[in-house]
C-alpha cells in the first residue's frame, strides 16, 4: 500500500504543467558538473553556445551545447557582471576590472572568442559607463554622464540610423528610465513606477520594458511608459524571444544569504503566472531563454551547476 501511494505521489509531481504548477522535473538537464562553479548563463544568438561566468562574476567561459565542453575566455575579475553578446554572437562586450593601490579600475573591452583578441574601448581608470551595448555587429555605444558615444570596431564611419539594427537605447539611472535616440541624441524620460530601478530589459521587438524596483518588485509597460503593470514580487527578469512572456525568479533570504528561489513565467501583460520550478533544496538563479524560446537555462546558487529546462 505504501509503495502504491509513493508511486501516485511521484506521478503527481511529474504531471504536465498547468498554471501555477511546476514543470516536470524530468525535463531538467544538467549541462555542467560540480567540479567548477558557474553562474549567470547567457545563451548566444545562434543557440549553439552559452556564455558563463564564475563565482563573484570572475572571468568568462563559453559552453558548447553540442560537446558540453567549457572553454575559458577570460580570467578578469568582474568580467561576467556586464557581459553581452553582439547580435551575431561573434563578439562579447564587457567590463574588465583590476586593482591598483587597493583601488579598483575598470576598462570597457570587446572580446573575439574565435580570434582570441581583446580590443580596449575605454582604458583602465576611465570608470564604468552608465550604460553600454551593441548598435549592430561592429558598432557599440556607451554613456558617460548620460552623454552618448558611439564607436565602430573597424574604425569605419558609424552607420546612419536606417542601416542600424537599433535606432534608440533604453536604460535606467537611479529612479529614472530614459529613451535615448542615436541619430539626434535626443533623450526622453519614460514614465515608470516610483523607486530605484534595476535589471531593466527591453523586449525583442522593442515595444515593451520590464524592470525591478529596488526591494524586488517587477513592473512592465510599453516603451512610452503606458500600460504600466505590477507583476508582483520578482527578480532577474528575461524576455522570451517572441516578447510575449517573461521569465524571472522569486527568492527569499534570511538577511544574510538566499534560503530559497524558484523560476516563474508570466505573460507580457502580467497575466497567467506559471511556476517553472518547485525545489525546496535547490536555489535557481539567472534564468535565460534559448533563442528558439523552447528552453530556459539557469544556474543553481549553492553549487554553481548550469541546468536547462524545456518550457514548450
Amino acid at each position: 500500500m505504501r509503495i502504491f501511494i509513493l508511486i501516485v505521489v511521484l506521478i503527481i509531481l511529474n504531471s504536465p504543467t498547468k498554471a501555477g504548477q511546476p514543470v516536470r522535473l524530468s525535463q531538467h538537464q544538467a549541462l555542467t558538473g560540480r567540479d567548477t562553479y558557474f553562474m549567470d548563463p547567457d545563451w548566444s544568438p545562434s543557440g549553439r553556445t552559452i556564455l558563463l561566468t564564475s563565482k563573484n562574476y570572475r572571468g568568462l567561459f563559453i559552453l558548447d551545447m553540442r560537446t558540453r565542453v567549457v572553454e575559458k575566455v577570460s580570467d578578469a575579475p568582474a568580467a561576467g557582471y556586464w557581459k553581452s553578446w553582439s547580435p551575431n554572437g561573434d563578439r562579447i562586450i564587457t567590463i574588465f576590472s583590476r586593482f591598483e593601490s587597493k583601488r579598483r579600475q575598470n576598462s570597457l573591452q570587446v572580446i573575439d572568442p574565435i580570434k582570441k583578441t581583446v580590443d580596449e574601448i575605454l582604458p583602465f581608470g576611465s570608470g564604468v559607463p552608465d550604460h553600454f551595448g551593441w548598435i549592430d555587429n561592429i558598432s557599440i555605444y556607451y554613456l558617460n554622464d548620460l552623454k552618448i558615444n558611439m564607436v565602430n570596431m573597424d574604425d569605419s564611419e558609424i552607420k546612419r540610423p536606417k542601416d542600424r539594427q537599433i535606432d534608440k537605447i533604453v536604460y535606467h539611472k537611479g529612479e529614472h528610465i530614459y529613451k535615448h535616440f542615436l541619430d539626434n541624441k535626443e533623450k526622453i524620460k519614460v514614465g515608470s513606477a516610483s523607486g530605484e530601478k534595476l535589471n531593466l530589459r527591453v523586449s525583442p521587438n522593442g515595444d515593451r520594458i520590464v524592470y525591478e524596483i529596488l526591494g524586488g518588485h517587477l513592473w512592465t509597460s510599453m516603451l512610452d511608459g503606458s500600460e504600466l503593470v505590477d507583476i508582483g514580487i520578482g527578480y532577474q527578469p528575461d524576455w522570451s524571444p517572441k516578447g510575449d512572456k517573461i521569465a524571472y525568479i522569486i527568492s527569499t533570504d534570511d538577511g544574510h544569504d538566499y534560503t530559497s528561489s524558484d523560476i516563474f513565467m508570466v505573460n507580457a501583460d502580467g497575466s497567467r503566472r506559471v511556476r517553472i520550478t518547485d525545489t525546496a533544496d535547490i536555489i535557481e538563479m539567472h534564468p535565460d531563454w534559448s533563442p528558439d524560446g523552447d528552453q530556459i537555462v539557469y544556474n543553481t546558487y549553492r553549487d554553481g551547476i548550469i541546468y536547462f529546462i524545456s518550457v514548450k
